[in-house]
């Protein structure tokens, strides 16, 4: 009975195996019939739907036109860029010439202040040539930040002061150096005259260039007068 059983199940599954083959034979039967015309047909079909879509995006865009319209842009950038070189080029010359300026009045300054003050006071110290008194201690003022003139130590460049804790001034510096060398300052009192006709000179070479402001033009030239008449050319 189970023999029976077994051949029959074996006639029932034997169509199926049979129809399985069948449809892989099919199958390939219908790959090998997928020629290349049709592959390309495929992919020339799917660029044609690609491409319509981004013709109908741009529709109405002139390609030519809006490169030009970059060229363009790019062109004007890159002028932009060269005038703003020639603009940095422009403020930094006028820069310099500023700052130059700025350098050549701190130096007149600074020589009007300090040499200034030094041919004052050895000239009121009755000193023979107070130029060459000027020239060699000028070396020990500096001019700070307020304006005013400093005596410096000049080996530790600090500011002197005298016993009582005041910063030494330029007429303590000079009559120290005269004291020093005596061979420097007039034996006599210079000019015995009467005055006549001198009065001028005698009243410019006693003016005092330290109530000058040399930031006005006119007390400029009026140190200039002071000096020329006490024989020193500034």
């Amino acid at each position: 009975m189970n023999a029976e059983n077994e051949a029959v199940k074996s006639q029932d599954t034997a169509p199926d195996v049979k129809e399985q083959a069948t449809t892989t034979v099919q199958e390939e039967t219908t790959t090998q019939n997928f020629t290349q015309g049709d592959l390309d047909k495929i992919v020339a079909d799917r660029i044609a739907r690609e491409r319509a879509k981004y013709e109908k995006k741009y529709k109405g865009i002139d390609v030519d036109h809006y490169n030009k319209l970059v060229e363009a842009e790019e062109k004007t950038r890159q002028d932009d860029l060269e005038k703003r070189g020639e603009f940095d080029k422009l403020v930094k010359e006028q820069a310099e010439k500023f700052n130059s300026k700025i350098q050549q009045y701190q130096t007149e300054l600074t020589s009007i202040k300090i040499d200034g003050q030094l041919l004052s006071e050895a000239s009121n110290a009755k000193a023979i040539n107070p130029n060459q008194v000027s020239q060699l201690l000028k070396g020990q003022l500096k001019l700070n930040e307020a304006g005013t003139v400093d005596v410096i130590d000049q080996k530790t460049g600090q500011v002197r002061y005298n016993d009582k804790g005041d910063p030494i001034q330029v007429k303590d510096l000079v009559k120290e150096f005269l004291s020093s060398n005596p061979h420097f300052v007039s034996a006599g009192p210079q000019g015995s005259g009467t005055g006549k006709g001198d009065g001028t000179k005698e009243s410019l070479a006693n003016d005092d260039i330290n109530k000058l402001n040399m930031n006005i033009p006119e007390h400029r030239a009026r140190y200039r007068e002071i000096m020329k008449s006490r024989g020193v050319n500034v």
